[in-house]
């Protein structure tokens, strides 16, 4: 199979260079690759008794004086991980020298080299099939059909660690994706800009649309790996922009314990996609932690829509023992025009004690309070919280 698929060229190629007309033939000594296209599909018995002998043959002009379009010259099998897939012969090179042998010696070569590449790329296509298949189950199934003696099974197939933290990047084109072949490409860019490791999990999952589950040290995400993050994806779009000529869309979702739980992931970084399209931003991509994401996402969706996945996100802070003192503190910073000292006195309290909440708010939801649209979102929320 793989031998029909590169026979034909090979043979077209391989004449152009040594100037001989070439016959490759299958297994069963059936011509698939020749220079004059109408002898295609013809029984060559001359192959085909290479392929029995496993060894190089010559006929002259007597061998063949019987059989119709069948030529003299000198033919080898074609053995791949030692296995006969077919026969090469190179017509009109009757003469037993050097020469000819280093010509069908080095073409038997070439074509056993394309063979192997050819293996190569297929098994790395049926593996990405395989992976795509397996990112379908975990996202798209319902729950409840969900079977952890599969994901286990697949996991073990692909040597994938399941107990290993990941979150989602999703990754959205403006064009679809015309092919196996340029998803494949396109995939093995990112991996390499990314420079993904054998545990972290690529694959198209749409038309225009490819998912990655990345492993990380701990399941939270810190300001530091997200900063990290966007350096990388930035190149990620411009190298994108250089290649494609069209927009990327990136989302990132929290961090999961295990790959069974990182379809919340995935549907957070979905959600997220939507609302960066109908959004002109100069973000890189799109979190949670990320005070204009946070402010979008309320602005795109109704309070009630947007509650809950904000509130879960900003639960050290509502649940902290001071929770009362810090958004006193935070909502008169904001009434101040975000002037620390004229907030500290309409608390009555010093300049310094002012900071030094603020720094615990900070702490809590993980963004800095130097950012207006962190600041408005988080006024937002906490008006939200406490209605």
């Amino acid at each position: 199979m793989i031998l029909t698929k590169i026979a034909q060229k090979i043979s077209e190629d391989t004449k152009s260079i040594i100037g001989y007309p070439i016959s490759i033939s299958d297994q069963a000594g059936h011509l698939i690759g020749v220079n004059d296209t109408s002898r295609l599909g013809l029984f060559d018995p001359l192959l085909h008794e290479v392929i029995v002998q496993k060894e190089m043959i010559y006929w002259g002009e007597e061998a063949v004086k019987d059989l119709v379009n069948i030529f003299p010259g000198v033919a080898a099998p074609i053995i791949v991980n030692g296995t006969v897939l077919g026969a090469i012969g190179i017509l009109g090179k009757v003469k037993r020298d050097q020469e000819t042998e280093n010509y069908i010696q080095l073409v038997k070569n070439h074509i056993e080299m394309r063979c192997h590449e050819a293996i190569r790329k297929e098994f790395q296509s049926l593996n990405q099939q395989t992976i795509d298949t397996f990112l379908h189950y975990l996202l798209f199934f319902e729950r409840e059909n969900l079977t952890i003696q599969h994901v286990e099974t697949v996991s073990t197939i692909l040597n994938i660690e399941m107990d290993r933290p990941r979150f989602c990047i999703l990754l959205e084109l403006d064009q679809k994706i015309s092919s196996v072949n340029e998803a494949s490409i396109l995939i093995e860019m990112i991996r390499t800009i990314l420079q993904l490791n054998e545990q972290d999990v690529i694959g198209q999952i749409g038309p225009n649309t490819i998912c990655i589950l990345k492993t990380i040290p701990h399941v939270s995400l810190s300001s530091t790996t997200l900063q990290q993050l966007e350096h990388t994806l930035l190149r990620l779009k411009q190298r994108w922009m250089e290649v494609r000529k069209e927009d990327l869309h990136i989302a990132v979702g929290d961090g999961q314990l295990s790959i069974i739980d990182v379809v919340h992931s995935y549907r957070e970084a979905e959600n997220l996609i939507k609302a960066s399209r109908s959004h002109r931003t100069s973000a890189t991509f799109f979190h949670y932690k990320q005070g204009e994401t946070i402010f979008n996402h309320l602005v795109q969706h109704t309070p009630e829509q947007a509650y809950t996945k904000l509130i879960q996100r900003l639960a050290p802070l509502f649940q902290h023992k001071n929770y009362i003192e810090l958004k006193d503190t935070f909502i008169a910073y904001c009434h101040a025009n975000f002037n620390s000292s004229e907030a500290a006195r309409d608390l009555f309290i010093h300049r310094n004690t002012l900071t030094y909440r603020l720094k615990q708010i900070e702490e809590q939801i993980d963004l800095p309070l130097d950012s207006f649209q962190n600041c408005i979102a988080l006024y937002t929320l906490i008006l939200l919280h406490d209605k």
